[in-house]
């Protein structure tokens, strides 16, 4: 409780003149839009010291303890919802956005009671969560430095709200200025008209109409709301953008009420918007008094949210029937009235569609054919009994009506309707995915409250049976489950419609509930089980020097030894220096990278970034580059070209043979392997002697504990010594983290999770990049991503010859060589994405020059009079010790043809890039069989990746960061193509105390994209041994295709080993 001073008699050293300071407010912020604010921010502000003096005002303490108390809870509900955000299920999801931030009204009113001064530096303070509420704004930071920023950032100034509701009607000047300093950014137009008097009566609506018709080719996104009538009298004024919206991406028309002289032949004004030929997303309210279909292009849909009227089902039906391209759609409204009987011998047919969201009953999904449906949500089923039967039928039949494999299920239902779900899963054996909402039953119903309990345990019983069939004893083998893919199961609890009472009290006994959850985990051990909480689910001078270390830590009495080649970034203090802080190791990756490369041309930037306390120390894991004795399957260069060819790896859907071919590859590299190991030392090359090998260089250094900075395979590298030696950490930086239980079974799938997402999300920064930017820009994503599928068609149909050229390779430019460098390309597309991009256009002009593209790919061809046994080839980086060491950690692969298919199919399913990890399980296929060094507990190999540290851990992952969508939406959604932020989240969670910080950027490893933030938090971590609060991000100082140079400091972490 927040116990209040007595009040001073002085006058408290944070009071001020609040008259004199509005007027100063005012003239600091004329023409600058404000940022939204949250309570946090606030808060952060405050307890940041830089208001001294603020304690001292009763007033305002009083206001900080109301914001106390709400605060937390209601930014976490938003971070929330972020973090289960479906793709293409927005608008559902700011609706919910929009409920959450509806409870912090009666907060907003304590800001009156805030000075203007500090009111302004707190809603700047909060300049990245530009989600929050949408535009115009009024408020800003008075600082001037806050200003600049302001007037520098284009996409502030592109969204234009004219709200005669709400008073938001700028001037003509302001909007004249706005637009001038949104430049060429594309216009979010919000346009809310609710007077039933004309328009014309207000004349400075009229005028700022006029204005944005003239600037009609900007328009990226237009979106109405209000009366009919209203729009009916614009119909007039927006006459000239006819046939003028070449940009236009986002429309919505939710206009309500009908005049009375309405003519049901005609739908004004939607046909001003038929002939814009970038349209691809659609919001539209349809009325049921509405003839025919208003003059849409319907057909070039790919987004659809359609709210219908009562009995809106049969324009719906028209309307499904007239946009047979939509990928994603949600409709609201629906009934089920006799009137949808009269289509049920009329399939609808939706052939791209792969996301819906809807409320209609069993009769509209009964009627749709959707194959390629993924993601499916159905609301409001408060069906009981053989009504529930009737509406899950057709829910269980889906699969085998439409041909669809649905991934990711979401139903909202009543608590005792949850048990009966487990009926509709038996229909869709892929599903990975499942969210059930449902609510509390009332308090006081004892007997609902044990139903409801006994409900959703029903549910759990079912997914832990097997399919009808022969009994299988427990524990039960994944694939007789009845949904042997399922990798979340997410109950969320909403308070029950009928109760009122303002204190929240959870009816459940949370206990029982939980204990309920945990019972099941045996059974489903590969299932996140998420409980409910409310609303939301649980959730330089180099010195060069080599280290001598044992070969075999398993026989102590052996006298072999290796060498482990290191590479060190001396501090800038003495050793006896009270700031010098030690040795800091670091690992760019792989497995099979080179330590010493990266620090060698990468060094100085790492030394930026944690500062000069430490040595910067690179290795060579043993087997790896200069470290002896060295892993190669192959005698010379010759011989490794002939094996390689120019280096680019078939893709394993190039051809129908093409995974057969992988495989014979495969099992005859195992051989060669085998072959080559005439000292026997291929055995010892594994992660777990590696970490061996850094507690001894740690040794060596007299240091008794790890400093340590591991990228990608680095992290699994730094984990496994987590685990092997829990009190042996200084620091330890995990960046890119890897999923060690995948990694150590071989299966490799969980690597590919967010990688569509990662190229989505490229394409879209090449559509916010614009057409003088990105070589490759079309008006969306989708269909830079259909341009660049097109030209990978193109190249497998005809493929590209390039002829030779003086110190330039040559060969033919195919659809596996766009595959490869595409994938690279997502690794670090802050780098290599801008000239793929130019490579990719060549191809596609005229004159198809694939030259650019080749040599992204290969590189320069073989000069066979080279000497074989040169020290070049000595010390070259082979791409075999990443192999041997993977392999050699990995649980043994099946030799069978069959057991890769089925492999194969399912990381398909994870993503469209499976053709360019496939090769990660393949090379081990015909691996020699090496007894497994697995550890099990403290000093031993493959775990525990849990426990406590002697200091917790940092670990980084990547998300896409703001991806603006329709209705002004923006979405955090993780976007590291192989190491997905969820791998950065489940291994943190092992390890107590640590903590996860989150970077918005795209592409592998945050260190690939320069941001301030986490170059921050990574060096106060290591100097001052601060961790980064819970749930921290960070942003980036530049985007994909800025001018400002972004250098590539990750260059040799992303050699590929395939």
């Amino acid at each position: 409780m927040l116990r209040l001073h007595p009040q001073p008699t002085a006058k408290p050293a944070f009071a001020c003149d609040r008259e004199l300071l509005s007027r100063r407010f005012d003239a600091a912020t004329e023409g600058l839009p404000s940022i939204p604010t949250t309570p946090q921010s606030l808060l952060r502000l405050l307890d940041s010291n830089a208001c001294p003096g603020y304690q001292e005002d009763l007033e305002l303490t009083q206001v900080l303890h109301e914001l106390r108390s709400q605060a937390k809870e209601i930014d976490t509900r938003i971070e929330t919802l972020q973090s289960r955000l479906p793709i293409m299920n927005l608008i559902e999801w700011q609706e919910q956005v929009d409920d959450a931030i509806h409870e912090l009204l009666p907060i907003v009113s304590a800001f009156r009671r805030i000075p203007p001064e500090i009111v302004s530096i707190i809603v700047a303070f909060a300049a990245e969560d530009l989600s929050r509420t949408r535009p115009p704004w009024r408020l800003a930071h008075i600082c001037s430095s806050w200003r600049a920023t302001t007037l520098s950032i284009r996409k502030i100034w592109r969204h234009v709200v004219i709200d005669k509701d709400e008073d938001a009607i700028p001037t003509s000047e302001a909007l004249a200025t706005q637009l001038t300093r949104a430049g060429n950014e594309p216009l979010a137009i919000y346009l809310h008209l609710s007077s039933e008097s004309s328009l014309h009566d207000s004349p400075s609506v009229e005028e700022l109409l006029a204005m944005l018709v003239a600037r009609s080719d900007s328009w990226g996104s237009f979106r109405f709301t209000g009366l009919r009538s209203a729009m009916l009298d614009t119909y007039d004024m927006l006459e000239p953008i006819r046939g003028r919206l070449p940009r236009l991406l986002e429309l919505g028309l939710l206009a309500t009420g009908l005049p009375e002289d309405w003519d049901s032949r005609t739908y004004f004004p939607h046909d001003l918007f038929a002939d814009a030929p970038s349209l691809h997303a659609l919001e539209i309210r349809l009325d049921p008094q509405v003839r025919g279909l208003p003059s849409l292009p319907w057909a070039q849909l790919s987004t659809l949210v359609v709210r219908a009227g009562p009995d809106g089902w049969l324009a719906c039906a028209k309307l499904l029937a007239s946009a047979p391209n939509l990928e994603a759609c949600k409709i609201s409204g629906l009934s089920t009235l006799r009137r949808a009987l009269h289509w049920q011998n009329q399939p609808i047919h939706l052939p791209r569609l792969r996301r819906l969201t809807t409320d209609g009953g069993p009769l509209f999904l009964q009627t749709l054919r959707m194959p390629l449906l993924e993601e499916l949500t159905v609301k409001r089923i408060f069906a009981l009994g053989s009504d529930l039967a009737a509406w899950l039928q057709p829910l269980t039949a889906l699969n085998e009506r439409s041909g669809c494999q649905i991934r990711s299920l979401s139903l909202s239902c009543p608590p005792q309707a949850v048990a009966s779900i487990g009926d509709v899963l038996t229909g869709h054996p892929k599903l990975r995915k499942l969210e059930i909402k449902t609510f509390y039953p009332l308090a006081e119903d004892e007997l609902e409250v044990q139903a409801a309990l006994a409900s959703f345990d029903e549910l759990l019983a079912a997914l832990t049976r097997t399919l009808p069939g022969p009994d299988i004893p427990a524990p039960m083998p994944a694939a007789k489950r009845l949904c042997p893919e399922l990798a979340s199961l997410c109950l969320i609890l909403d308070r029950h419609k009928e109760d009122d009472s303002e204190d929240f009290y959870d009816p459940f006994d949370r206990p029982k509930l939980v204990a309920m959850l945990e019972s099941r985990r045996g059974s489903l051990k590969n299932v996140t089980l998420c409980g409910p909480v409310n609303r939301f689910s649980l959730e330089t001078n180099v010195d060069s020097e080599l280290g001598k270390a044992p070969l075999d830590y398993a026989n102590p009495n052996s006298d072999a030894f290796g060498a482990i080649a290191l590479v060190r970034i001396p501090s800038s203090f003495a050793p006896d220096a009270p700031s010098y802080l030690g040795p800091l190791l670091v690992n760019p990756g792989g497995p099979g990278s080179s330590g010493v490369d990266f620090v060698l041309s990468r060094g100085a930037s790492i030394v930026s970034i944690v500062g000069p306390q430490f040595d910067v120390v690179g290795f060579d894991p043993r087997g790896v580059g200069r470290s002896t004795p060295r892993i190669s399957f192959f005698k010379n260069r010759v011989e490794r070209q002939l094996w390689l060819g120019n280096g680019v790896v078939e893709s394993l859907d190039a051809a129908p043979e093409a995974l057969a071919r992988a495989y014979a590859r495969g099992v005859l590299q195992g051989s060669l392997a085998a072959e080559t190991d005439t000292d026997g030392s291929l055995r010892f090359m594994n992660t777990e002697f590696t970490a061996r090998d850094m507690l001894h260089i740690v040794h060596a250094y007299g240091r008794q504990k790890i400093q340590y900075w591991g990228f990608s395979y680095g992290t699994l590298l730094g984990m496994t010594f987590a685990g092997m030696f829990p009190d042996k950490i200084e620091r330890m930086v995990l960046d890119g983290v890897v999923d060690a239980e995948s990694y150590y079974s071989a299966d490799h799938k969980s690597s590919l999770a967010d990688t569509d997402a990662t190229w989505e999300a490229i394409a879209h920064a090449c559509v916010a990049a614009g057409p003088s930017t990105c070589p490759i820009y079309a008006p969306s994503a989708i269909q830079v991503m259909r341009k660049v599928d097109d030209l990978t068609l193109s190249l497998r149909a005809h493929p590209v010859p390039v002829p030779p050229r003086p110190g330039k390779p040559y060969g033919i430019v195919d659809d596996s060589l766009l595959r490869a460098v595409l994938f690279r390309s997502l690794l670090s597309p802050y780098t290599r994405f801008p000239p793929l991009a130019q490579a990719m256009a060549d191809v596609l002009s005229p004159s198809r020059n694939a030259t650019a593209l080749l040599d992204l790919a290969v590189n320069p061809p073989l000069q066979c009079d080279c000497d074989p046994e040169d020290d070049e080839f000595a010390f070259e980086l082979l791409p075999d010790a990443g192999i041997a060491i993977g392999c050699n950690d990995g649980d043994v692969v099946p030799e069978s043809f069959t057991s890769l298919e089925g492999w194969y199919a399912s990381l398909r399913e994870m993503s469209t890039f499976a053709d360019q990890w496939g090769g990660r399980r393949i090379d081990c296929i015909g691996w020699p069989r090496f007894p497994k060094s697995r550890f099990r507990g403290k000093g031993t190999a493959t775990g525990p990746f849990f426990g406590a540290t002697s200091f917790p851990l940092l670990f980084i992952g990547n998300t896409r960061g703001k991806w603006p969508v329709f209705r002004k939406v923006v979405a955090y959604t993780p976007a590291d193509p192989v190491t997905p932020l969820s791998s950065a989240k489940k291994m943190s969670a092992g390890f107590e105390k640590s903590v996860c910080l989150t970077q918005d950027s795209i592409g592998h490893c945050s260190i690939n994209a320069p941001s301030t933030c986490t170059h921050a938090h990574v060096r106060r971590y290591l100097i001052d041994g601060i961790l980064p609060p819970a749930n921290a991000k960070c942003s980036v100082d530049a985007p994909i295709f800025s001018a400002q140079s972004v250098p590539d400091e990750l260059g040799v972490v992303f050699q590929e080993n395939q």
